[in-house]
């Protein structure tokens, strides 16, 4: 009775993440199957792009991949130069949330802005100006934008190596050899990841080009359905970003999921620890200027709003007129995170089984359809899963109550990313220690409170942090799927960039980074929590020996 118990809870959790991951786009396939049947086959030309389409499917492709490339290389570089510094990572990994918060328009109206003052400065010396504007610009504002998240991806894929390669491979070699011939190599998977991360960020982003009067394929999504209020228009106009996106997250995630992973050491020294010593002038250089820019990403925002807030009466002011907004915000993040918490490990679970245990053709066919399931929600733009859930709704008139549809839209939006960092929490775990808990538990909770889950806590700690964070800045599904009178925090901002209020968005974004650092700042006390608790890997090991 207690496995057939344990049977029927964990089946509907995995039905759960199915309809999450899922619904959007099942929705938006019937859409399109009844717009079939009452137009015909000549509603389908939406699917195909024309010249100017192509041209712009072309572009928007371009600049995702410079900026995720750009990003991921000066990421490493200054990946190498946090590393072996363990108490700056340790401060300035708390404030990764609070930079990744600031959405990547804020960040280019806030670059344009110092560029501005920087010409005026500049025109009455009788110098040149410096120009920000168009594809340069959008480069320029999105490569900022996600330097941070470059930079702790790229920490992530170092943490993968066993550091005592590293180690034995500097008795004999310079640390530029090193780094080009184990450590890069070792981490290529992923860091080819974490580009494929950044390459959706960007391409699937509007805001930003929009700002430099760029056109880009993801404003086309929001523009025809904004023209029309056609979901099955929409969905079929995104079918050749669904290609792109597929493409890339198929070409990313196969090497991934063989790569080498090393088994998680509680007292194993970061890998960078045994990268320190002397560099070559040019590598040097660019370790140090992208370390620089990694500062400069977060001097810069930090001083534009502080010098527009003025007062820290202005910051409280602005949260205080934002209250609901505010509340609104953290009722979904907490829901989302509460969401990400409970599936992501169901989700992990069945795509781990390729990896480790799967015996059988059936069980090979149910990963893949558990891979398909994650890389379609992770490559669905979010108006598009704004669409689909908004029109869910009107068939299902009880998603509309409360905050249901923002919630389902941004966990839909964020549930991938979780099951991703259980998955590679999953693989860095010894399999031997869960078949000896299989084998030893007196039932399924027993093993799953005393094993399963100790061992789970830190990545599922991080995963409440990631995903209570990005919620926070989402907007391009959520602007769509709110209720009337259920404004979030970036949607207030949204409307108060458009009216030009600097001085109450730069307070706010405040607010909002604010609230991003107590969620980080939380999340790290309780990981060191878990980790001062935990028995040390001695007594594991006399434990196992015993047995």
């Amino acid at each position: 009775m207690r496995r057939r118990g344990a049977a029927s809870f964990i089946g509907m959790a995995r039905g759960l993440a199915l309809l999450i991951l899922l619904g959007p786009a099942a929705v938006l396939l019937v859409s399109v199957a009844e717009a079939l049947v009452d137009q015909g086959p000549s509603l389908l030309r939406s699917a195909i792009p024309n010249a100017r389409t192509l041209v712009l499917l072309v572009r928007s492709s371009a600049l995702a991949a410079a900026v995720a490339v750009s990003c991921m290389v000066a990421g490493t570089l200054a990946a190498t130069v946090l590393a072996p510094r363990r108490r700056l990572f340790s401060v300035i990994r708390l404030f990764f949330p609070v930079l990744i918060v600031v959405p990547p328009y804020l960040h280019a109206v806030i670059w344009t802005t110092c560029v501005f003052a920087l010409n005026t400065w500049l025109d009455a010396h009788g110098l040149r100006f410096l120009r920000l504007d168009g594809w340069c610009g959008t480069w320029w504002a999105e490569f900022m934008a996600l330097l941070p998240l470059a930079t702790g991806l790229a920490l992530v894929s170092l943490e993968s190596i066993d550091p005592a390669l590293i180690a034995a491979a500097t008795t004999s070699r310079a640390p530029s050899a090193v780094l080009s011939e184990i450590v890069v190599p070792l981490a290529a998977p992923y860091l080819a990841a974490g580009a494929g991360i950044l390459f959706l960020i960007s391409f699937l982003d509007y805001s930003v080009p929009s700002l430099f009067t760029v056109n880009v394929y993801a404003l086309e999504i929001f523009s025809r359905y904004s023209a029309d209020g056609r979901a099955e228009v929409a969905a079929l106009v995104s079918l050749p970003v669904l290609v792109v996106a597929w493409l890339v997250i198929r070409a990313v995630l196969s090497p991934l999921r063989h790569a080498a992973s090393t088994p998680h050491r509680r007292v194993a020294p970061p890998p960078g620890m045994a990268l320190s010593g002397p560099w070559p002038a040019w590598l040097a250089a660019g370790r140090f200027s992208a370390f620089a820019l990694l500062a400069g990403q977060a001097i810069v925002p930090m001083l534009w709003l502080a010098l527009m807030c003025g007062s820290a009466s202005s910051i409280v002011r602005a949260g205080a007129n934002a209250r609901h907004e505010i509340a609104v915000t953290c009722e979904i993040a907490l829901a989302c995170a509460f969401l990400a918490v409970a599936l992501g490990p169901v989700v992990a679970e069945r795509l781990v089984k390729r990896s480790f245990r799967a015996k059988t053709q059936r069980t090979q066919r149910t990963t893949q359809f558990w891979w398909f399931a994650v890389c379609v929600a992770f490559a669905m733009p979010g108006p598009l899963a704004g669409v689909g859930v908004a029109r869910f709704s009107t068939w299902c008139p009880a998603l509309r109550e409360w905050l249901w549809a923002p919630v389902w839209a941004n966990a839909s939006r964020f549930l991938p990313i979780a099951a991703f960092i259980v998955y590679a929490h999953l693989r860095r775990v010894d399999p031997l220690l869960l078949d000896a808990a299989r084998l030893y538990h007196r039932n399924w909770l027993h093993g799953l409170l005393r094993v399963q889950l100790p061992l789970a806590m830190p990545a599922l700690l991080m995963v409440a942090a990631v995903c209570m964070v990005l919620p926070m800045g989402e907007l391009g599904a959520t602007i769509i799927v709110a209720p009337p009178g259920a404004s979030t925090l970036m949607m207030r901002l949204y409307n108060l960039l458009h009216y030009g209020e600097s001085k109450e968005v730069a307070a706010l974004c405040v607010v909002l980074m604010a609230l991003a650092l107590l969620a980080a700042g939380v999340t790290m006390a309780a990981v060191r929590a878990v980790a001062r608790h935990a028995p040390p890997p001695e007594v594991c090991d006399r434990r196992d020996s015993t047995q």
